[in-house]
């Protein structure tokens, strides 16, 4: 079994403003980089206007329904510097109609070993089988209390073994002092999901 962090990143759900969240209003407020700096932009040919600035190793994304800002490296330290942009998002943009905030880790698993298939066994699957289904994928959720938010924790894998456990710290919030302060915790954040991996998949 072999285990990698793959997109790990920050999702801040409101109504951004895209006429302010150009690419230079990015440069400007978020990476408060100076006039003329150069700056990797990405367009998709198949969406109207959307966009993705590279930077510093991380992506930043802003659309009209979230700003999501995700760690190129998916180390502790990126995904600490994604949090310092969507704070200074927060702060800059306070006008900005808010929802939730969420911190994602994702672990990409090759040949996950029969014991962690164990764990998410299902009677549904047999009774499919029975009828002559054939299962090409599964997947499993589950949600926790964390603080005053949640902790959402999903398994999807398919018949080869391979599978993307993901951790998101989600919280429903309204006030962007709020929402930042949820970003302060991430190196608990961290703690729980290292301390998580371990009992479920690293101690086998």
């Amino acid at each position: 079994m072999t285990i990698e962090s793959v997109d790990w990143s920050v999702v801040v759900v409101g109504a951004w403003n895209l006429a302010i969240l150009t690419p230079d209003g990015i440069r400007k407020r978020l990476l408060e980089l100076p006039e003329g700096s150069a700056l990797d932009i990405e367009l998709a040919v198949d969406r109207p206007g959307a966009f993705r600035v590279r930077h510093g190793g991380l992506i930043i994304e802003p659309t009209p329904l979230s700003l999501n800002i995700i760690s190129e490296q998916s180390t502790p330290e990126s995904i600490q510097n994604a949090c310092n942009i969507a704070t200074k998002a927060l702060s800059g943009l306070p006008e900005t109609p808010l929802s939730a905030i969420g911190v994602n880790f994702k672990y990409r698993i090759t040949e996950l070993p029969d014991e962690s298939l164990a764990l998410v066994d299902c009677p549904l699957d047999d009774a499919l089988s029975d009828v002559g289904a054939t299962i090409l994928g599964r997947s499993i959720k589950r949600t926790l209390e964390h603080d005053e938010g949640n902790l959402n924790i999903e398994l999807s894998w398919e018949n080869e073994g391979n599978g993307l456990l993901g951790f998101n710290y989600h919280l429903n919030a309204v006030a962007p002092t709020q929402l930042s302060t949820w970003l302060t915790k991430i190196l608990a954040f961290n703690d729980r999901t290292n301390a998580l991996m371990n009992a479920l998949f690293l101690g086998q």
